[in-house]
């Protein structure tokens, strides 16, 4: 599902996430280039972590922040199928050396955060 460059934020969020909770089949989503923050984070990964398929999750071009990084951390035993998360390119994530703790625990779980 490709929801790329449609202007979402935290409030818009909310109103897609039952869709994405509805569809099963649902492999790949792209939030890129949106307007997401920490605080949709945390509500899109209450479905994520419920989701039966979903494996790629694209998050590149946001809003994100430090304490997007460490509600992944936090959550990183609860995300479902997930093996793939790109958060390239997010306003307040800054220097990625200081989440290299978080890269390798991700890794360990067989998810691969993309931070760079």
């Amino acid at each position: 599902m490709n929801l790329s460059k449609m202007s979402i934020n935290d409030k818009r969020l909310l109103d897609c996430l039952e869709h994405i909770r509805d569809n099963k089949q649902l492999q790949t989503l792209n939030l890129s280039h949106n307007k997401i923050t920490s605080a949709g984070l945390k509500e899109l990964l209450k479905v994520v972590s419920k989701h039966p398929s979903l494996e790629i999750l694209y998050l590149n071009n946001n809003y994100l922040d430090e304490t997007a990084i460490k509600m992944l951390k936090k959550n990183s035993g609860k995300l479902g199928k997930i093996r793939y998360i790109g958060l390239r390119n997010n306003r307040g994530i800054g220097n990625v050396e200081k989440f290299r703790d978080v890269v390798g625990q991700m890794k360990k779980m067989k998810i691969r955060l993309d931070v760079k």
